[in-house]
């Protein structure tokens, strides 16, 4: 009987530590520094505008983070696409086009204004029709253009060379912060200094080491975290063991 009393002690003691680590860990708030994608050298962790933090400077939740990052995609891909249109309005435009002023100019045309509306519902198409699916990444709305399966000419073969894994996501994130820091960037010269996007090419020409220093520069004093969330610290991990596992559970995770 005493053997049974202390067996059941202990029973009961191993599922009081087990509770006591489940309660714990969701006591652990969410840190995005330890985000799968979107974690990036040089600069780490990327939220120049504190969306993260709330108003006690405490951590989101994860819900709030996946639904940041998804609208970070999608508006960098969005960017992209800008950044692309403008650069090439500079050099070729369509036909009936040939007469619009380029830049934000543009807008103030009919037929500038025309274009806008019809890019307007080509984006609220994509928007409403490919949503989000909370199984997979963020962002990850398959593949309408099959471009994961260029090069690929049948089963056994090794020409498929496009995956969106951890890799294509973070190239995407990058190029798409990139983009949307950009546009902006050409946006106000365009406000401030009366530069479209010619002038603004010619001028890059003619001081592009000026030009791409000082942007370089001011991306980096935004990120808030300078790089640091790739360096993992012992305090970033809760020494918080479950019983019958020696496994420390990251609190970032």
């Amino acid at each position: 009987a005493v053997a049974g009393r202390s067996w059941r002690r202990g029973t009961g003691a191993a599922r009081a530590t087990r509770a006591f680590a489940r309660v714990a860990l969701r006591a652990v708030p969410f840190d995005p520094r330890g985000a799968e994608s979107g974690i990036t050298a040089p600069m780490g962790y990327w939220d120049p505008l504190g969306l993260m933090k709330d108003g006690l400077g405490e951590w989101r939740s994860e819900a709030t983070f996946r639904q940041y990052q998804e609208a970070e995609i999608k508006h960098g891909r969005v960017a992209m696409m800008a950044i692309l249109g403008t650069l090439s309005a500079s050099l070729w435009r369509f036909g009936g086009y040939e007469n619009v002023d380029e830049g934000w100019a543009a807008l103030q045309t009919p037929e500038g204004g025309a274009g806008f509306g019809m890019i307007f519902l080509c984006a609220a198409y994509f928007e409403l029709k490919y949503k989000q699916d909370p199984e997979k990444p963020p962002g990850n709305l398959g593949d309408p253009a099959g471009i994961l399966k260029w090069g690929y000419s049948g089963a056994g073969s090794k020409g498929t060379n496009f995956r969106y894994d951890a890799f294509m996501r973070n190239a995407e994130i990058n190029h798409g912060r990139l983009a949307m820091s950009g546009f902006a960037t050409g946006a106000l010269a365009e406000y401030g200094a009366g530069m479209g996007p010619t002038a603004q090419l010619n001028y890059l020409r003619e001081h592009p080491v000026e030009v791409s220093v000082t942007f370089l520069a001011i991306l980096w004093f935004l990120s808030p975290d300078k790089g640091g969330s790739m360096v993992q610290t012992k305090e970033e991990i809760a020494p918080i063991e479950d019983a019958g596992s020696a496994q420390p559970i990251a609190a970032a995770k």
